[in-house]
């Protein structure tokens, strides 16, 4: 009957959920939603529909004995699956409990190069109201691809993905791989040529020969495009809307860690995206919003993005069939690209046709290839409260980046910046960039960093500041990005040289390079001038601060006789000679008068050869009574050869400077030894103050009383 009772042997007993528990089956609960594919199972005694499944990939039996296995799955795409398409049942969740999950044919090992076409993991179609939620936040569960991706959707609205790891294969492919496979999509060698028949040159097959590795469409031979070396984390196609993906980790992604293209309504909060975009020859950001449509809002928020860049150059064969694209510069997407200007933090890129607004607030993007955070020809845009440090690492000599690095505005009108904070890492590189039409308001609290950064002119309102810079790096999540350039047909002009070896930046053939002015050398993989980070500086007062070659500065010496100071007090008229500063020594003031000593014992020079030779010529205390530097043996001693070796006489009476009585002890002395070391006549006994020695004075002025 329409209670669900049913008849038996005769008499009527009850057959529905009022005599069954939760989670069993039952006929009719919605009958609606039951044409739409919907399954019903009893809830507290009524029929309902089902709104919540779970996965395991260990199953749910032992997991979750309460549930129905009808109601659990191995996988999430038969998760996915289990709810109808198109039908408006109510939100329903998806508990993805721990573990690994994983597309078809998933391989690490050396065979993996027989699986390039792999799908992704989860494929999403026609769904409505859906979370796929992690089942418990202290266990995050892993969502591994080595294909088209870890979750592709398209046509889907009101869907929530929260709380996974998502990674790709990033790390186990190298760039020697990613550069093959760039040139087997151009048909093209190093130098340009077509190549013939094969899979590195398709489009030179006729339909007999396209054979392994090409595939015969409109009418030409194309080569198969290796899902590989494409796959993006999330991808969001087409026709998708009320998109939210928060509290995710998406990592080693060849291609972005989440793309959303034409949708609206699109929410992208507190994940942390890095280590993406490496290996794809697509020019991919780490977190793009590209082509929108709609009216409403786009947000991207609390993020933490780092370590994406491209290491493979651009390449489309048909860049006209991508809306709003194109950028003038030399082969753009051609196979002749030589060069590296994609592959930012979060970018928008595309979006003339959206007539909502993108919100920009509170992401931190740092180590990323070219810039942190990029609106590109994008209007209606706000951009708060973003800290972008340390981006640009691709490199300008040989990857040839441009002078950008931080927050760029390119092409786009109606964007607010305020409160944006960016440091640059690489001299020349600007922080606040625009390029061709910059429609903007210039609001307050926009910083650049350091002192020396650049910024774009039209930025009127960017502070410079040191103390501001952000240069905090996640301990939780570590980069392992490739330092060097990875592209194998990039000149490398250090290839297979040591560091300091002599190279040429410029690449054989190229008019346009200009030569350096001076010898350039291997640092790495790149050819730099040597002197770049070196500031020659004067050694001492003799040399000159000269100037760098080959790393090394020259330190040349100054014109003899040119003035100096030798750090010795004692000494007079200093000057350099062959680089070396030389100061004339102290005379000795020679009296004919007898020391102390001497009077009281009734010595003379004569008669006291040994005294004279043995005491005065290297005892000075003895010579003086006082400390080092005052010698005064008789004159006639001296003359006799018994006075100091290497002393010259003084000639001159010492004339003490004339000061003021009541200049004081220690200033007196101060003007004494500035004056003495000018002086030709300086003989240097000791000032005692306080039982202290202040400084060293003439004799001459202890002995006349003056002091």
């Amino acid at each position: 009957d329409a209670a669900g009772n049913g008849y038996t042997d005769g008499g009527c007993c009850p057959q529905g959920c009022e005599a069954q528990p939760d989670g069993a089956a039952c006929a009719t609960c919605d009958a609606t939603a039951q044409s739409a594919g919907a399954q019903c199972s009893c809830h507290g005694g009524t029929c309902q529909i089902v709104n919540q499944v779970h996965v395991s990939p260990s199953g749910c039996p032992t997991l979750l004995p309460a549930v129905l296995a009808e109601h659990c799955f191995s996988t999430i795409q038969d998760a996915v699956d289990f709810f109808p398409d198109n039908a408006d049942i109510g939100d329903v969740t998806i508990w993805v409990h721990a573990g690994t999950y994983r597309n078809s044919n998933w391989r690490d090992d050396a065979n993996r190069s027989a699986f390039m076409f792999n799908r992704a993991v989860v494929s999403i179609k026609n769904k409505q109201h859906m979370a796929i939620r992690a089942a418990n936040s202290n266990a995050r569960p892993l969502v591994q691809f080595d294909g088209s991706g870890g979750f592709v959707i398209t046509d889907s609205h009101h869907l929530l993905i929260e709380g996974l790891e998502i990674e790709g294969p990033a790390r186990r492919i190298t760039g020697a791989e990613a550069s093959e496979n760039r040139a087997r999509m151009t048909g093209k060698n190093s130098v340009g040529e077509v190549q013939p028949c094969s899979k590195m040159g398709c489009q030179s097959c006729t339909s007999e020969e396209c054979a392994s590795g090409c595939e015969w469409q409109n009418d030409m031979c194309l080569p198969e495009s290796y899902s590989y070396f494409q796959g993006n984390g999330i991808t969001v196609w087409h026709g998708s809307t009320h998109l939210t993906f928060r509290n995710n980790v998406v990592h080693h992604c060849p291609g972005s860690g989440i793309r959303v293209n034409k949708g609206d309504e699109v929410t992208i909060d507190s994940n942390v995206v890095y280590d993406n975009t490496w290996w794809t020859f697509s020019a991919p950001s780490a977190i793009v919003l590209a082509e929108s449509l709609g009216t409403g809002s786009n947000t991207i928020s609390h993020n933490l993005v780092f370590g994406n860049r491209n290491f493979i150059p651009f390449f489309s064969p048909d860049l006209s069939s991508i809306a709003h694209s194109g950028t003038g510069v030399p082969n753009y997407a051609e196979a002749e690209q030589d060069y590296i200007i994609d592959g930012s933090g979060v970018y928008l890129t595309r979006n003339y046709d959206y007539r909502g607004t993108f919100y920009l607030t509170n992401n931190v993007a740092y180590d990323n290839g070219i810039n942190g955070l990029v609106v590109h020809k994008t209007n209606h845009a706000v951009v708060q409260s973003n800290w972008l440090f340390s981006n640009g690492r691709v490199t300008k000599d040989i990857e040839g980046r441009q002078d950008a690095g931080g927050l760029v505005i390119n092409n786009s009108e109606n964007v607010t910046l305020s409160r944006n904070t960016v440091a640059i890492h690489e001299a020349g590189d600007i922080s606040f960039q625009c390029f061709g039409t910059c429609g903007f308001t210039d609001g307050a609290g926009n910083v650049a960093c350091p002192l020396g950064a650049g910024v774009n002119s039209k930025f009127t309102a960017v502070t410079l500041s040191d103390t501001s810079c952000f240069q905090t790096r996640s301990l939780d999540f570590l980069s392992s990005a490739p330092v060097d350039p990875q592209y194998t047909w990039l000149y490398y002009p250090c290839s297979g040289k040591l560091d300091g070896d002599a190279c040429d930046p410029c690449k054989p053939g190229d008019m346009s390079c200009a030569e350096p002015a001076q010898p350039m050398a291997c640092k790495g993989v790149h050819c730099v001038d040597p002197c770049a980070d070196v500031l020659c500086v004067a050694k001492d007062s003799c040399h000159a601060a000269g100037s760098c070659t080959n790393g090394v500065c020259d330190d040349p010496p100054k014109e003899d006789g040119s003035p100096c100071d030798d750090g010795d007090i004692l000494t007079s008229s200093d000057q350099c000679s062959a680089g070396v500063c030389k100061g004339v020594p102290p005379c000795v003031h020679c009296s004919d008068e007898r020391n102390s000593y001497m009077a009281a014992n009734d010595l003379e020079c004569g008669s006291w050869t040994w005294g004279m030779s043995n005491r005065c010529a290297s005892d000075l205390t003895w010579a003086t009574g006082s400390l080092s530097g005052g010698k005064t043996c008789q004159l006639s001693c001296y003359l006799a050869g018994n006075g100091y070796g290497g002393d010259s006489c003084c000639t001159a009476q010492l004339q003490a400077p004339e000061l003021e009585p009541s200049t004081s002890t220690h200033a007196l002395a101060q003007a004494h030894v500035r004056w003495a070391k000018r002086s030709q006549n300086f003989l240097g006994v000791a000032l005692i103050q306080d039982g202290a020695t202040v400084q060293r004075l003439p004799e001459v002025w202890k002995s006349s009383g003056e002091l």
